[in-house]
């Protein structure tokens, strides 16, 4: 079914997008053999995660839609960017839910952090059995919340995170094994050994741009270190937390891992504020350079400094030569610098295209 669902993706696209059908098709049907030794797991789907096509639903006016309900300031109203048909709302996380969070997802490291490296490859390889096998559903999701195409959603987010899977599967255990270090001539009489602990709760501030791969990202490095994780979405990426969150619970839950190990939270800059000074040992936030800043000033003042990881975007020049041929390939590109993951109101990657 996967191996169809991706055929009938790459019918009709240009050939450089079918020969890339083609390698995923391939390293897809891998994965599925890699995986298959881990518990099946399925989730049931709502009609809106099911079906390809929507009827008898609202729509919403693209010029004043929102994520912001009026007078339900607990709600973020979801959409599809495509058609602008309503998805309906998801109940935001308040400070008190992200503290609530984190002390459950305490609790699970506290369990988690004694759990064998075997066990922390089940639980990847059955999060990459459930993706792999469900392929169809987890694209359409990240498509309905996000306006790419199926293709994108294939490419850009269920291949990467599936290899981010199999790396770790095979290598994360090595990386992860203490090291023994050189003492020096003055310390012959001992010995130096780097040991690799887990440091608790991550929180992770995550884009709408990815919804499935933003999600899984994170979780991946996190769970197999032996952490819990706590993952503030998107405001615009609300509506598919939903499923990846049933999705993960499904997986932890078959793989014997603890619930609440991995919480996603939903919500605005207060509930990205509760992320941040709640008491999470470790940040990951990703998005841009004036939010970044913020998060970082948050982690400084924690009463512990709180790490942190950025990954910030940004503006970048697109510079074409006076003696490049300017055709179709070369507006593709601009275009694709400008729109490519910019369904959604946000600064496009490109800002201008100078010609020297």
């Amino acid at each position: 079914m996967v191996l169809e669902r991706l055929a009938t993706l790459a019918a009709g696209a240009p050939p450089l997008a079918w020969a890339a059908a083609l390698l995923g098709l391939a390293v897809l049907a891998w994965l599925l053999g890699e995986g298959s030794a881990a518990p099946r797991v399925e989730v049931e789907e709502t009609e809106a995660e099911r079906e390809d096509v929507l009827a008898g639903r609202a729509t919403l006016d693209p010029a004043s839609a929102t994520p912001r309900v009026d007078r339900q300031p607990r709600l973020i109203r979801c959409w599809d960017p495509t058609t602008m048909q309503d998805l309906g709302t998801v109940p935001v996380s308040s400070p008190e839910d992200v503290r609530g969070a984190i002390g459950r997802a305490r609790a699970a490291q506290r369990v988690w952090a004694g759990s064998s490296f075997a066990q922390r490859r089940l639980l990847l390889r059955t999060i990459q059995r459930f993706i792999v096998e469900n392929t169809a559903t987890v694209a359409r999701v990240a498509c309905r919340d996000s306006g790419k195409t199926q293709v994108d959603a294939v490419f850009g987010e269920i291949a990467v995170t599936c290899e981010k899977l199999r790396w770790t599967i095979a290598h994360g255990e090595r990386w992860l094994r203490p090291e023994y270090r050189d003492s020096g001539l003055m310390n012959l009489h001992k010995t130096s050994r780097v040991e690799w602990s887990p440091v608790g709760v991550v929180g992770a501030i995550v884009p709408w741009n990815y919804p499935c791969h933003n999600v899984f990202n994170p979780l991946i490095a996190a769970t197999f270190a032996g952490n819990a994780i706590v993952i503030k979405a998107s405001e615009y990426a609300a509506w598919s937390t939903t499923y990846y969150q049933r999705v993960i619970d499904a997986c932890l839950e078959a793989a014997g891992a603890p619930a609440g190990l991995v919480q996603i939270v939903n919500g605005f800059a207060d509930t990205g504020n509760a992320l941040v000074g709640c008491g999470a040992d470790k940040i990951i936030f990703v998005g841009s350079v004036s939010v970044g800043r913020q998060v970082m000033k948050a982690c400084a003042d924690a009463p512990t400094v709180t790490p942190l990881v950025l990954e910030l975007g940004g503006k970048d020049p697109f510079i074409i030569c006076d003696d490049a041929n300017v055709g179709a390939s070369l507006h593709q590109l601009a275009c694709r610098g400008v729109f490519q993951n910019m369904v959604r109101p946000a600064p496009p990657r490109v800002d201008r295209l100078p010609v020297v």
